[in-house]
């Protein structure tokens, strides 16, 4: 299935609406970091829960974006290089952008990049007839979480983070501008803790709803 590139607009009310995200999926707070002087980039919480920025990298396709296309075909976007040089050690990360208060302006898309071809990291985007620009291939397209932190001089400043752990392998922020892809890559380790963790939680609540169970059976014995 594709998601196609549609507009989404972020109203003075904190939410958004368009085709590919629902009011459902985004929540107002008061921030909880201090807002970055350097609103072009990208960043991720780290360990010590300051902000540090991704990397921009350059990503190239075959295709015109501004182009309206003749027929419908599959493509791609891709990235020289086989890794991205953040590493993320967290498979529940949680990032900070902003996004302008302006009709037509939406968050960039989060995607996992595929690496089968040796050297480059891509995702796969189709065009169809008649329509402008492309779409990326919903499998790679990560469901986001938004949370608007503040609105500040025209500007929405967003906590974006998966629905799901994010599964060990190479992922890029694409917007509109293919020269600014924001890159990093989260390691097999990091989602197998995850995973561990997340098992452990549920165990500890099956033994505990197990023991509550004992002790009420008991209560009740004749």
């Amino acid at each position: 299935m594709l998601v196609l590139c549609a507009a989404l607009v972020l109203t003075t009310s904190g939410s958004i609406s368009g085709a590919s995200i629902t009011d459902a999926n985004v929540l107002v707070q008061q921030p909880i970091v201090p807002l970055p002087l350097d609103r072009t980039r990208i960043y991720f919480a780290d360990k010590d829960e300051s902000l540090a920025p991704l990397s921009f990298e350059t990503g190239a396709t075959p295709l015109d974006p501004n182009a309206t296309a003749k027929n419908t075909r599959l493509s791609y976007v891709e990235v020289k290089g086989e890794h991205a040089a953040i590493n993320i050690t967290d498979s529940n990360p949680r990032f900070y952008l902003f996004v302008p208060d302006a009709p037509n302006v939406h968050p960039p898309f989060l995607v996992r990049l595929t690496t089968k071809k040796r050297g480059v990291r891509r995702v796969v985007v189709t065009t169809e007839r008649g329509q402008q620009g492309f779409a990326y291939e919903s499998g790679q397209i990560v469901r986001p979480l938004y949370t608007v932190q503040a609105h500040d001089s025209g500007m929405y400043f967003m906590e974006v983070r998966g629905r799901e752990p994010l599964l060990p392998g190479e992922y890029a922020f694409i917007g509109a501008d293919l020269a600014r892809l924001a890159t990093f890559r989260v390691e097999a380790a990091s989602f197998r803790e995850s995973r561990l963790t997340r098992e452990r939680e549920t165990s500890l609540l099956r033994n505990v709803s197990m023991a509550s169970l004992i002790q009420l059976l008991a209560g009740h014995r004749p």
